[in-house]
């Protein structure tokens, strides 16, 4: 018998140890000198060892194991995931924003253009899923309502489930909305602040320059009653230090139904961060696990501790083979880092026959295999190789957010599980 390469041996303060696995998820409590007698475990602690994968045959390939479940998942998919551009419209101007921003919105024949989209795939999938994009998708109400009707007897009449979800800036988020969309499958939203007001409304405001804080904020508050609430929070070196600030604001309002992520800013040829205000590599991924951390030692809620909860066997939706875009005028993209008509991501458009350019299509399959770096790593099964777009700009493709600190967010996601 061996070792799994991806178990990781992690002690808490409390004096307690733990092995956890990073591929098959599982966690047991284990004595202090386990690594020294691993090899002299008594026959019931050894059987609980194999049967969860610390230990495994000495033949057995791991990475096998990986691609079998990256590639059984990225072709096989249960599951169409679209986003659909509401419109390329938006009330905000955000400093960062890579959008080129257009009066063009979604009409009534769109769906059902994507309704044959989804029926392609309908011998081999189970679940539909929308994200409302755009742009901000709010702009464009009225569609996403009469469509959200029409995709809901689409899948009813084809015994598919449907989930929605909606990426929005939050302005025009009332509680009215918010309770209509759950009426409409939409169980979350994904909504960007910045920091406390006066850093947010610096970065994130309204076409006429004014601040968006204070609004964003109350409605955060009350839709969270109805679905729940992602506060992507964008940092950069210039609103880093106030965040902690606005986590301190949020954790003395009711957030049951709301989650904190921390992402990175990213430079643009739109919006190029001036030199020296981004973060990345270990600088970034320090700064996200201290801000998750404050925010979870503040009893808020951090999104991070859910790639401990499921296996998705792959980095991001992008790999799916059955993940796409749609724009409003019905270009078809696979990632959503730009909409220029040259851009490669474009695969296809949604008004004609084909639909799907399988060619183009095919340049977005990942092989997170063939990398020595990445086939050595202990992230691997976290990662499945990360990012493709930052492949593509021969960019390190690590995700910064776990890529440093993997052990200290075990040891927070154990410590939730002992409260």
């Amino acid at each position: 018998m061996k070792e799994s390469r991806y178990n990781k041996n992690i002690c808490l303060k409390n004096g307690k140890r733990y092995l956890y696995n990073l591929r098959t998820q599982a966690l047991i409590l284990v004595d202090d000198d386990f690594v020294q007698r691993i090899d002299n475990l008594n026959n019931e602690y050894r059987s609980l060892l194999i049967e969860n994968e610390f230990l495994l045959q000495d033949d057995l390939d791991e990475l096998k194991i990986l691609k079998r479940d990256y590639y059984s998942t990225i072709i096989n998919s249960k599951e169409i995931h679209i986003s659909v551009m509401t419109t390329l419209n938006c009330n905000f101007r955000c400093t960062y924003c890579f959008e080129r921003k257009t009066d063009s919105f979604a009409k009534a024949d769109l769906i059902l253009q994507i309704e044959k989209l989804i029926y392609e795939y309908i011998d081999n999938i189970k679940i539909v899923t929308i994200d409302w994009y755009g742009g901000e998708p709010l702009m464009n109400y009225r569609f996403i309502e009469s469509s959200s009707l029409k995709i809901k007897e689409f899948c009813k009449k084809n015994n598919l489930l449907y989930n929605a979800s909606i990426t929005t800036n939050g302005y025009l988020l009332t509680e009215k909305i918010a309770k209509n969309l759950s009426e409409l499958n939409v169980t979350s939203a994904q909504i960007s602040i910045d920091g406390p007001q006066e850093t947010h409304d610096q970065r994130r405001f309204l076409l006429n320059g004014a601040g968006t804080f204070d609004m964003i904020v109350e409605n955060c508050l009350n839709a969270q009653k109805y679905i729940h609430i992602d506060i992507r929070v964008n940092i950069d070196k210039v609103n880093y230090k106030s965040v902690f600030s606005l986590l301190e604001m949020f954790s003395n309002q009711p957030t049951e139904n709301i989650s904190f992520i921390f992402n990175g800013v990213v430079s643009s040829n739109e919006n190029p961060l001036k030199n020296g205000e981004e973060l990345s590599g270990e600088e970034l991924s320090d700064c996200i696990y201290n801000l998750n951390k404050y925010a979870f030692d503040n009893g808020l809620d951090i999104g991070i501790l859910k790639i401990f909860d499921a296996t998705k066997n792959y980095f991001c939706v992008v790999d799916s083979l059955s993940q796409f875009i749609i724009t409003p005028d019905g270009r078809v993209f696979k990632c959503g880092e730009s909409y220029t008509s040259d851009d490669k991501g474009c695969i296809g458009n949604i008004y004609n026959s084909p639909q799907i350019d399988e060619v183009k299509l095919s340049e977005w399959f990942k092989d997170p295999f063939v990398d020595d770096k990445c086939k050595s790593c202990k992230i691997l099964p976290m990662c499945y190789g990360g990012c493709q777009m930052k492949k593509r700009n021969k960019l390190t493709c690590c995700p910064d957010d776990i890529k440093y600190h993997i052990d200290d967010y075990i040891r927070l996601y154990i410590s939730m599980l002992e409260d």
